[in-house]
């Protein structure tokens, strides 16, 4: 099977660190290759990720966490054909997961395997961490679903072709701290020149509790909703990426 597994990461507080656990848990045995990007003023994570089987890379950026910087890492680093984002507090199906990636036949250059999510609070979190091997079906019934919420098509999970992804010249690195790549990353889904075919199967993808990380910023988050309503009001098909997107060293001076 071409195709991997890519997440981005900073582990903040001890909470994070306890779904990196779960995560790492969860999606170990995929037959997959599966990356994690750490990103950080310097190296916390290496050990317990290796240690699961998972390909670590770091990338040292000790300013705010950017996800699609880590996203092109990834995909730089990696020559599979498929590529399969997650961001590591979500638990997904990951036997629909596996059939996606066996029968792809590229379609659909772009697929999300969920419409719904739910938020699974602390006790519930806490309790799926300490299973040996977690397991969708029981954390399905776990949860109790207390919340839904809508997302963009690129949010939380995402599977893609790298040829398209390469089309697009990969995620918007302009959108730094939490907020809106996601949604600058799907609008470039509807509005690419090649026909993408996006779809979406009926499933449910749950998120693990945490805390709100300290670094979030709000007058971040506005300069990337600026960064998205100009996108919203311009023609634009691609990411603005110059030809160097993904250079793991762009930070190195910070």
């Amino acid at each position: 099977m071409n195709a991997c597994l890519i997440t981005a990461l900073r582990c903040t507080d001890e909470h994070r660190m306890s779904n990196l656990t779960t995560f790492l848990k969860y999606y170990s045995n995929l037959g997959i290759k599966s990356v994690i990007v750490e990103q950080d003023s310097e190296p916390k994570c290496q050990k317990i990720i290796e240690e699961s089987g998972f390909t670590y890379i770091f990338a040292k950026n000790g300013g705010l966490h950017n996800k699609c910087w880590a996203y092109n890492i990834g995909m730089k680093h990696t020559t599979e054909d498929v590529i399969w984002y997650c961001d590591v507090d979500f638990l997904t199906d990951t036997n629909l997961i596996m059939r996606v990636l066996e029968n792809w036949e590229g379609k659909n250059k772009v697929v999300r395997p969920y419409n719904t999510f739910s938020y699974l609070n602390k006790e519930e979190s806490s309790k799926i961490r300490d299973w040996e091997a977690p397991a969708y079906k029981e954390v399905a019934k776990l949860s109790k679903g207390q919340k839904l919420d809508s997302m963009p098509f690129a949010g939380a999970s995402i599977i893609i072709e790298r040829e398209t992804l390469e089309f697009l010249n990969g995620w918007d690195e302009r959108y730094a701290g939490w907020g809106c790549e996601d949604n600058a990353m799907s609008i470039l889904f509807r509005r690419s020149s090649k026909r993408l075919n996006p779809h979406a199967f009926r499933s449910r993808i749950y998120h693990m509790w945490h805390p709100y990380s300290k670094n979030y910023r709000i007058s971040n988050y506005r300069k990337n909703f600026r960064l998205l309503k100009n996108l919203r009001n311009s023609k634009m098909r691609k990411s603005v990426n110059p030809n160097g997107y993904g250079n793991i060293d762009k930070f190195i001076s910070s």
